[in-house]
């Protein structure tokens, strides 16, 4: 299973925030005007992939630890072995996919 660079993971999550705080400002959209509210639309629609993308990474990557726990137990090791792997896969392709969606689209 590959793993995300901290310097990557620190980018992430600086989108990750700037997405909130878009969400956030958006929500607050009654009180501001029309322009700022399709600019920060832009900027959302530019992010959501690759914030999407991080999301399900970091989920997989929680769900990987919940079931290295489960490993110790007889019963459920065989099943959780399969999901560690089967998430381990999901991973490697949400790192390549996350490295795409990084890539700028040409203008």
């Amino acid at each position: 299973m590959k793993a995300l660079s901290p310097t990557l993971v620190k980018r992430l999550e600086t989108l990750l925030s700037r997405v909130n705080e878009i969400n956030h400002s958006l929500e607050q959209s009654n009180h501001i005007e029309q322009d700022v509210i399709t600019k920060l639309s832009k900027e959302r629609a530019n992010l959501q992939k690759v914030t999407d993308l991080y999301s399900d990474y970091l989920s997989k990557q929680e769900n990987i630890s919940n079931l290295k726990e489960l490993l110790h137990d007889a019963e459920m090791k065989s099943l959780a072995e399969d999901e560690i792997e089967s998430d381990s896969a999901a991973i490697d392709s949400l790192i390549a996919d996350i490295y795409l969606a990084l890539i700028p689209e040409d203008p």
